[in-house]
């Protein structure tokens, strides 16, 4: 149900957690990194560990495409690390 919050505040309430001890993680920016944002959560973009999506992720990852473009010429270009 992402970007809902349901599953969330449904899993933070049943296992006793408050918002600055979750973090969410995540490979799509539309979905995952904006339920974090709406929960009011911690998020880690990660790059996505397949080469193919399905359809609807792919409707999704256009709408990202144009939405990285705007946060890199706002604060310069994502860096992904190895390791915490």
């Amino acid at each position: 149900m992402k970007p809902f919050t349901f599953g969330i505040d449904r899993a933070m309430k049943e296992f006793h957690y408050k918002k600055n001890e979750v973090v969410m993680v995540g490979d799509q920016l539309m979905t995952d990194i904006r339920a974090a944002h709406r929960a009011g959560i911690r998020s880690i973009l990660v790059k996505p560990l397949v080469q193919h999506d399905s359809i609807k992720t792919q409707i999704n990852r256009a709408r990202e495409r144009r939405v990285m473009k705007q946060i890199t010429e706002k604060y310069g270009p994502i860096t992904y690390k190895k390791g915490i």
